[in-house]
């Protein structure tokens, strides 16, 4: 199964990185502006600082503090049309919330893929 994983990883952040792209494509087209670098000024400090914080909470069992992180980068990952990270971090928030810590460990290393991926492409671009 891991070698699966692996192949699909390729796959999946591509397809995140081109709903991104459709999602502030969209919000250009809405508001006549390109929004594009405040957007993602705004996105990329949060993931970053998410992707530091969000595995010392679940490791440290402060669930409050998981909630609120995973909570925080689901939304503006929604906000950025970024469905699979916001997917994730709606796993991890569901699981917190309901003091499942290990349920939400066992969906933070999908997170952090993604995140890693998104972070690494969108600072280049």
């Amino acid at each position: 199964m891991g070698v699966e994983q692996d192949a699909l990883r390729p796959a999946l952040l591509d397809a995140e990185l081109a709903s991104v792209e459709r999602a502030l494509t969209e919000v250009r087209m809405q508001i006549g502006m390109d929004l594009r670098a405040e957007l993602l000024g705004a996105f990329l400090p949060l993931l970053q600082e998410t992707m530091q914080r969000l595995p010392v909470a679940l490791a440290a069992g402060e669930a409050e503090q998981a909630v609120r992180y995973a909570h925080k980068l689901k939304g503006a990952a929604l906000q950025l049309g970024a469905g699979q990270l916001a997917d994730g971090c709606r796993q991890i928030e569901a699981a917190a919330r309901g003091g499942l810590l290990d349920t939400a460990a066992a969906a933070l290393p999908r997170v952090l893929q993604l995140g890693h991926g998104l972070l690494s492409r969108l600072k280049s671009q």
